[in-house]
């Protein structure tokens, strides 16, 4: 059993260290400003780390590294304890909190969000987990540790880390065992993203379109390009939450002119001025109103401002 404990007070220091793990690139956010410490363990078979970083870093695995240090003999589990964690690979967009657990081989290039966090970052066999779990590639999964298996392995991969420097090999690698036993069961009962995940993934987008409705920025790529998402991660995430990415664009633009006509402030500006500013066509726009909600723009508005002077 080999036990590491280093604090890094500048990012060079931690990009050393990262390094050593598995070679990426690192980009810091305030790089004039950054700590980090990191705790190991690990034997031959099995690696537990422990990190808490103060501060925002973006991680990249190239394909010169990738060919050179390819890094896929193990699979990382990584568990947030507080921030999020995001990576992506190709179109595969993999995002994890607190209660949830990220699993991934680094096999390919690849790009990692990490903020101001602390996380458990279990390395566990490959072998093990693809001989137990028929996929037809690499797997990019997220599970839910908060009940349930997912909340036992939680709590197992946690009481390994708070028994530091105390367990001989003998003893980690039995609980390192079991932890991948329950996981493989995990990840055959579970390897899609979870519904809170995928409700997630909605409410992001929707946030998305409504603040940039009008603006020309609405299509499906330029909302994936600023969520650091695949247009076909998007899509996917949106279907199996019951929706697609244009009716969710329907309906949030329609849900700004339907704000912009009930505001008073606003009464005398036009409908066909709303409907601008919300980047539709007069004739579509009143139709697709009438259509949502029943009556027409001019009809809603009246209404509105009719009960405003009545209350």
């Amino acid at each position: 059993m080999r036990y590491h404990d280093w604090t890094a007070y500048d990012v060079a220091t931690f990009t050393d260290l990262v390094y050593g793990f598995l070679p990426m690139d690192q980009h810091y956010l305030n790089p004039g400003r950054w700590q980090a410490s990191i705790k190991v363990q690990e034997t031959s078979t099995y690696r537990l780390a422990h990190w808490r970083q103060l501060g925002d870093r973006t991680a990249y695995r190239t394909p010169s590294q990738v060919r050179d240090f390819p890094g896929d003999e193990h699979y990382w589990v990584v568990l947030p304890r507080s921030g999020a964690y995001a990576t992506r690979h190709g179109e595969t967009v993999v995002r994890a909190e607190p209660g949830y657990a990220s699993v991934m081989v680094m096999d390919e290039p690849c790009w990692l969000s990490i903020p101001r966090s602390e996380a458990l970052a279990l390395q566990v066999p490959r072998a093990v987990i693809d001989r137990n779990v028929r996929s037809e590639g690499p797997l990019r999964a997220l599970l839910d540790l908060r009940s349930g298996l997912g909340r036992i392995v939680d709590t197992m991969v946690t009481a390994l880390h708070t028994a530091h420097g105390e367990l001989p090999d003998r003893d980690f690698h039995a609980v390192g065992d079991r932890v991948t036993e329950l996981l493989c069961m995990l990840l055959v009962g579970d390897i899609r993203p979870s519904a809170r995940h995928l409700d997630e993934v909605a409410a992001t987008v929707r946030r998305y379109v409504r603040e940039h409705v009008g603006t020309g920025r609405l299509g499906l790529t330029d909302a994936a390009r600023a969520l650091r998402w695949s247009p076909r991660q998007v899509r996917l995430a949106l279907q199996q939450s019951g929706t697609t990415y244009r009716d969710l664009r329907r309906d949030e633009t329609l849900r700004v002119a339907r704000d912009l006509l009930a505001d008073p402030a606003r009464a005398d500006v036009p409908v066909a001025e709303v409907a601008d500013r919300v980047g539709l066509a007069p004739a579509c726009f009143s139709a697709a109103f009438k259509d949502r909600y029943g009556e027409s723009p001019r009809e809603f508005r009246r209404r509105r401002l009719a009960d405003d002077a009545e209350s």
